[in-house]
């Protein structure tokens, strides 16, 4: 189903692990180096500042081709519904140009097939919404089945932030406006339900190529948990808000819970999630219930914020319970034990290839400032 190339794929989720691990010294220069030569990898893969000009160009280029063709046609033809059928040329053109280049010249997040993903996308969900303009549930729903196909079939993170959001987006104008009271209570269930099948397909070794869009949809359900049970959206969304006690106490002791987990499971996911809403947390009930005036609130904010960061620098110099001040790029057993795979298949010399079990490559890490784990 993914477009790109599997085993490529595998090689340079093996390589970023033999990176790590060489950052820390669990395996030295030459093993490194054997790991590197056993697993290549065939992807034409830009530094930053290409990949962003080549991304700039690529849109240059695509949207000249759309004025262009717009333009020739639009002289002799003057009609608006001309341009769903424009759209859904170009959109199967940027399709066929980006399976090429994938194919032929093996592009991974090189800037033009971002491009050419992106663009073609916006060109199909614009032909579509000719045919649903008028109905805000079809076109969420539109862009959210162009999203997931896109996401299934290119890996690609923004997409999958996209069906997210679009799905969400269309739950939420279908309840509108007659089951309006319980849409906080919808789009948390399905925040929870995103975020735990998410955590779940991430041990997935059949997914693991994937494992970058379930870390994003994970933070994306834990903020639109919050946030439907956030006190100050529910008041926008209905100027009665039922049952505010519940929405307080939502708003004040999700980021806390957040946070306990974070710390108990060693979940960096978590742990910043809950200190991002903690902050949320705080501004909704300033915005509610002035106690300082703001100057003064941010002041004494910030000297607490300063003073807790510098308490916990020390604190934490001397790792304890798992945590470290120090930036690790292996800080969890599950990761060492990918070290030691790592070892043991440049010992042994041949290219490996995975077959499933219980290591698995690649999905990002995340370490210090408290915490280890995938982020």
């Amino acid at each position: 189903m993914i477009a790109y190339n599997k085993q490529s794929l595998d090689s340079l989720s093996i390589q970023e692990t033999a990176r790590k691990a060489l950052f820390d010294k669990y395996i030295d220069q030459a093993a490194y180096d054997r790991i590197i030569a056993a697993h290549p990898v065939s992807f034409y893969m830009p530094n930053i500042f290409a990949r962003v000009g080549l991304y700039i160009l690529t849109w240059v280029a695509v949207l000249f081709a759309w004025g262009l063709v717009g333009l020739l046609l639009f002289t002799s033809i003057n009609e608006e519904e001309i341009l769903y059928g424009i759209a859904f040329l170009f959109a199967i053109a940027g399709f066929f140009m980006l399976e090429l280049f994938i194919r032929e010249k093996k592009l991974f997040r090189a800037g033009i097939d971002d491009a050419l993903l992106l663009s073609s996308c916006v060109a199909l969900t614009g032909a579509l919404h000719f045919i649903y303009r008028e109905n805000g549930v079809m076109i969420a729903a539109t862009v959210c089945i162009v999203s997931l196909l896109s996401t299934a079939r290119y890996a690609d993170r923004l997409m999958a932030s996209i069906c997210y959001i679009s799905f969400l987006a269309a739950v939420f104008l279908a309840m509108m406006p007659e089951a309006m009271a319980a849409i906080p209570f919808t789009l948390m269930g399905i925040s929870l339900a995103g975020y735990f099948a998410c955590r779940k397909m991430l041990k997935s070794f059949s997914l693991r190529h994937y494992s970058n869009i379930f870390t994003i949809v994970s933070i994306l359900s834990l903020c639109s948990f919050y946030v439907a049970g956030n006190f100050y959206a529910v008041k926008t969304l209905a100027p009665v808000v039922p049952l505010p006690g519940l929405f307080w106490a939502l708003t004040l002791v999700t980021p806390l819970v957040f946070i306990y987990l974070g710390l108990r499971k060693k979940d960096v996911i978590l742990l910043r999630s809950g200190l991002i809403y903690i902050a949320a947390a705080v501004l909704t009930v300033r915005y509610f219930h002035s106690v300082l005036p703001l100057a003064s609130a941010m002041i004494v904010a910030g000297l607490v914020l300063v003073a807790l960061s510098w308490w916990l620098i020390r604190y934490l110099k001397t790792p304890k319970n798992g945590f470290t001040y120090e930036p690790l790029a292996y800080p969890s057993a599950t990761d060492k034990l990918n070290i030691s795979g790592l070892i043991i298949s440049q010992t042994f010399g041949g290219t490996h290839q995975p077959s499933g079990g219980d290591v698995q490559f690649g999905g990002g890490s995340g370490g210090g400032g408290g915490a280890s784990g995938d982020y």
